[in-house]
């Protein structure tokens, strides 16, 4: 019996949230592949066109790591959406539209009082 090469079937990431004000460049999160083929290894790219893609824009995706292009403000943006493509060695893609949203974690600032 011959065992076919599936695609995945969705992502997850290792943390859904991030603090604000975290400098830029920092690795939020990695990226991990949903196959029911336990040994696939994955790469991950960006998919746009999509109501819940509003986010991919704040990050970029080296090998399986997301990371934040510019720092967080929560007082701007509490959280961002990302839809994001696994694609397995074999070249299958997982073939849904698949989004995870990252809250941003509001963190009290000081503020100097002016005179």
């Amino acid at each position: 019996m011959n065992d076919l090469n599936e695609e995945p079937t969705d992502f997850y990431l290792s943390s859904y949230t991030l603090e604000e004000n975290i400098p830029p460049g920092t690795t939020i999160a990695t990226i991990h592949g949903v196959d029911e083929d336990i040994g696939d290894t994955h790469t991950f790219s960006f998919l746009s066109g999509f109501l819940q893609s509003s986010g991919n824009s704040a990050f970029i995706i080296d090998g399986n790591k997301l990371i934040i292009k510019n720092q967080p403000d929560y007082e701007k943006q509490s959280s961002y959406t990302v839809v994001i493509k696994a694609t397995d060695q074999n070249g299958k893609s997982s073939k849904g539209t698949y989004y995870k949203t990252i809250n941003v974690i509001d963190i009290k600032e000081n503020k100097e009082t002016k005179i």
